[in-house]
């Protein structure tokens, strides 16, 4: 096992509601009743409104051209223009956002904390290949603004320490 991923429901109609991935999976969002999370009371959601794509410790979310789109921590991807059909939405390029813990999925009046955990094996130091100082692979791959290793996504694997 490389990973877990739980995505809790934090509001809307499923509140408390857990989902718990430890291997590779899928997980489609929307109002119809062919999606593993079916909302058809909410209807700010589009009928397939976005899909999960996990594969334990990486999590990618893609809008699949929703009316009203995703929002991740408060910034909206996809969607699609209000004169657009759902078939014309779903023909532009759909944006897709990788995932991390602590994130927060919204769609209509649902909201999902993503929460990542990753085995030992995943933190085995690395070398940064720019100025050889040891790295976190899981903390280097979304740089954040502090970080001295801002936009440099080249490592090198090190042999297991003893």
């Amino acid at each position: 096992m490389a990973g877990k991923i739980t995505l809790t429901v934090t509001t809307g109609p499923k509140t408390g509601t857990e989902f718990v991935f430890e291997e590779h999976d899928t997980l489609l969002l929307g109002r119809k009743n062919d999606c593993q999370v079916c909302l058809p009371e909410d209807k700010l959601i589009s009928r397939h409104h976005f899909i999960l794509e996990m594969n334990p410790p990486d999590i990618r979310i893609c809008d699949l051209g929703s009316l009203h789109g995703t929002y991740i921590n408060g910034q909206r991807y996809g969607g699609r223009e209000k004169h657009e059909t759902p078939e014309e939405g779903a023909r532009r390029k759909l944006a897709q956002v990788d995932l991390r813990d602590g994130d927060e999925i919204k769609a209509g009046e649902t909201t999902l904390r993503v929460r990542v955990e990753a085995t030992a094996s995943l933190l085995k130091p690395r070398r940064c290949l720019w100025c050889r100082d040891y790295i976190n692979v899981l903390d280097f791959s979304l740089p954040t603004i502090s970080s001295p290793h801002r936009g440099r996504y080249q490592y090198l694997r090190l042999p297991d320490h003893p």
